[in-house]
């Protein structure tokens, strides 16, 4: 490869982790001196009032109410929904501000980090490149899905049997994982781990418990579970509060007199708090137990709501790599019975690393810029044949 490769990714800023993975993609294709990618949210940078009021809808479907029960409906019938009119109006909404920013920077391939359903039709107005798509959970439903795509990237083998079933070519299909970034696929040497123990004070007698609301702060009830799983004996509990500033103050404030808590905001070293943990208590966001995966960590997944968190922790406790609780008593017994079996705790452990799929990021890139290779050789072909009639 010699000429310049343009890759365009496109993104929307529905949750953290169709960004996250953007980043790691363009990290690992900024390793190679003749890519350039140019990444796209088309959403934001477009139609940026739908997009606010959409953003808070989505932060709302994590209350019961409304839009709880309507995105409920939308996410498993979209298979249907796309099939009416409107569902059809909307699989191409974008398409002409995405043909124009195709025009502007040229691109030799497109990624998908988000379901751009608009993407999927480019052919039809004539543009013909490479369009992939990265599923960023362990289920995808009917939006991630198209024949016109030349190739899926999924997480797990159930998403590949998904796909076949819906009809996708074996060579459409590609089991990749769900790139993280790179210190979660460097385990930590014994030593690492005493001395990250030592700088937060663990009693060297303890487990420790790795209790996480989110980005945004999401998780149900966190200041009740807080203060439940804080009466656990030896077990030190780490409380990481996400962008919620006033939750962090809350909770410095709750537990500064407890010797077995320790509090934190927003963290970017979550790989070190992993590390020495033997259990985390999250919701099944698909970037979070993607990490967990690559760190051997067994979960605790505390309500998931209807959609892609519900099938995320049906795949992780189908693998027993995690145990799926409703109410604050069943979520405080189910760390107590873990933690008080070492057995299962173990195999816990050896599970959710089983999950994990190593290089992410680079064999997505790989299979990227070998379609272009092959496309180069199709048209030198015909190039060749021609000459020759």
């Amino acid at each position: 490869m010699h000429k310049t490769i343009r890759v365009l990714i496109l993104t929307a800023p529905f949750g953290n982790g169709h960004l996250s993975v953007a980043k790691e993609i363009q990290r690992e294709l900024e390793t190679y001196p003749n890519v350039n990618v140019i990444q796209y949210d088309l959403y934001t940078e477009e139609y940026y009032y739908l997009t606010k009021f959409l953003r808070r809808y989505h932060l709302r479907q994590y209350k019961k109410g409304l839009s709880q029960w309507s995105y409920k409906y939308i996410y498993y019938n979209s298979g249907k929904l796309l099939k009416t009119r409107i569902g059809r109006l909307y699989e191409r909404f974008g398409r002409k501000r995405l043909i124009r920013k195709i025009k502007e920077v040229q691109p030799d391939l497109i990624l998908n980090t988000f379901p751009v359903n608009c993407s999927y039709y480019l052919k039809e107005a004539g543009i013909d490149l490479p369009v992939f798509t990265m599923i960023t959970d362990y289920y995808a439903n009917e939006n991630w899905i198209h024949p016109n795509l030349t190739c899926h990237f999924v997480a797990s083998e159930n998403v590949v049997d998904q796909l076949l079933n819906k009809g996708i070519a074996e060579q459409q299909v590609l089991l990749t994982g769900i790139p993280v970034r790179e210190p979660f696929y460097q385990p930590k040497s014994k030593e690492e781990v005493e001395a990250i123990r030592k700088e937060h004070r663990i009693d060297p007698s303890h487990k420790v418990v790795l209790a996480v609301a989110g980005a945004k702060g999401v998780l149900p009830q966190f200041k009740l579970m807080a203060k439940r799983l804080s009466t656990l004996t030896d077990v030190t509990l780490l409380l990481v509060c996400g962008n919620q500033k006033k939750l962090y103050r809350q909770l410095a404030k709750t537990f500064k007199d407890k010797p077995n808590v320790r509090v934190f905001p927003y963290v970017n070293d979550m790989d070190r708090l992993m590390a020495i943990s033997d259990l985390m208590v999250t919701k099944p966001g698909g970037i979070t137990i993607t990490e967990c995966a690559q760190m051997g960590l067994p979960l605790v997944l505390f309500k998931p709501i209807y959609g892609q968190e519900l099938e995320n922790a049906r795949y992780f406790a189908k693998r027993e790599a995690a145990v799926v609780v409703h109410r604050m008593d069943e979520l405080v017994q189910a760390v107590q019975d873990i933690l008080s079996d070492e057995n299962r705790l173990a195999m816990m452990k050896k599970n959710i690393a089983d999950i994990a799929q190593k290089d992410s990021a680079h064999r997505i890139v790989q299979r990227m810029l070998a379609e272009l290779g092959d496309r180069d050789e199709n048209q030198e072909n015909q190039e060749v044949a021609s000459g020759l009639v």
